[in-house]
Formats: structure tokens, sequence, C-alpha cells
């Protein structure tokens, strides 16, 4: 019995590596196939090896970590980040930022904490993640000068930082240096990785 749709001689086509191509009848409604776009590539001669297409390797977006326990700041940090193409995961606390790193990483490129947040703070979070993941680049922000953070037993002075407010552009410029930083880092660390022994 036919298909709705269906008229008489309607099918599909194969082919053959020989060049050989046939019609064979199969009731399909046309209409499914209206819009449809088919293209059929049939080798010169019957030596000729069906070669497909080089396809682009995909782009794996980079993921980023943003720890900030008022939910406005921190939802619009994802917004803006991601509208630049980052793949944002969003924890409230240090805690819940420590659960998505485990789970992310060797893949996790970037950690954007607060500094003061219940639970597990900015600088016990940047401790953690400095023994967990080696490397891993994390930029902290406070609406504290960072003289006054930094003092509390935290990393250095020199530390990736951004007091708030700040603006899309100068947490971009920041998130961008920081992402070329490890990538030349990891260049680097690649390289010497292959040095003949001397």
């Amino acid at each position: 019995m036919k298909a709705l749709g269906a008229r008489p001689g309607s099918g599909l086509v194969e082919s053959y590596p020989s060049g050989m191509v046939r019609a064979v009848r199969y009731p399909t409604d046309l209409r499914v196939f209206r819009d449809a776009r088919v293209r059929l590539a049939v080798p010169h001669s019957p030596d000729e090896p069906l070669v497909s297409e080089p396809q682009p390797e995909p782009r794996h977006p980079v993921v980023v970590v943003v720890a900030e326990d008022e939910d406005i700041v921190r939802q619009a940090i994802a917004r803006a980040l991601g509208a630049e193409g980052y793949r944002i995961l969003e924890a409230r606390d240090g805690a819940e930022a420590l659960h998505l790193v485990h789970l992310t990483w060797p893949h996790l490129q970037l950690v954007i904490t607060d500094v003061v947040m219940p639970s597990v703070d900015g600088l016990e979070l940047g401790r953690r993640l400095s023994g967990y993941c080696p490397g891993l680049p994390v930029l902290y922000m406070s609406a504290y000068a960072n003289g006054d953070i930094f003092n509390r037993g935290g990393p250095g002075a020199d530390a990736p930082f951004i007091q708030k407010p700040f603006s899309h552009d100068d947490l971009s410029a920041k998130v961008r240096d920081l992402l070329a930083g490890r990538r030349q880092k990891s260049g680097e660390d690649a390289a010497r990785s292959h040095e003949a022994p001397s």
C-alpha cells in the first residue's frame, strides 16, 4: 500500500562505486523532501575511490567557572562572557565552584571568583585550586582594593585581580590576557618536554 502523497515511480537513489546509479522505488511522501537538498557524488571511473570532503575540526568552547554569591552580579558576568562564546558555569560560593572544577578539570580554562563569599571564600578557593589544578588561572574580584584583600593571607599582590565595579570591556580584556598567558605557558612547557637532554 502506497503512502499518502506518493506517486508511481517515486523513490530514492542508490549509487555504487562502479559509477552506476539506479532508482529504487520506495513508497515515500514527497512532501517530506520538498525543501530538502540532495548532493550525489559519483566517481569519474570505477577505479577512483570515493573520498569524503575534509571537515573542519569542531571548536571547543572555553570553559569558565564564575563564583559569586550575589545573583545579579554573577548572572551579569555570565551573560557578558557567554555572549562572547565562553561556556560559563555558575557557582554561588567557593564550595559549589570546587565541585564544578572537579567535574570539568582538565577541560576548565579559568576561574573567576569573588573574594568575600559564604562557606568557602575566594581566597580559600584559590588556595585549594593551586593544589588541585596547578597552572589554572584564577581571577579575583572584589569591591575592596587588592592590597586590602591580599594582605589577609591570600595570593601575592601580583595575582590577577579586577576591582568592582568594572565594565564589560575591562572584564573581557582581563579574561583574554589570562587565557593568552595560559596558552603561552602551556606551549612553553610542551616545548621544554620535547627538548633533547644535554
